[in-house]
């Protein structure tokens, strides 16, 4: 098996996804879907592997 790692919209959106899912099933106490943007290091990311993130912003 080949890993290709990559980022993109799609985990963003995947993420807020289930950040809505939790509050609104009281699985935390939290009341606002975090901006994930906030946690990623995206000139990082790129240094690494430029073709493989694709992040809105």
């Amino acid at each position: 098996m080949i890993y290709d790692p990559s980022n993109d919209q799609s985990l963003i959106l995947a993420m807020e996804d289930e950040a809505r899912w939790m509050i609104n099933n009281n699985l935390t106490t939290e009341k606002n879907v975090p901006d994930f943007l906030d946690y990623i290091y995206e000139d990082e990311l790129k240094s690494i592997k430029p073709e493989a993130v694709n992040i809105i912003r």
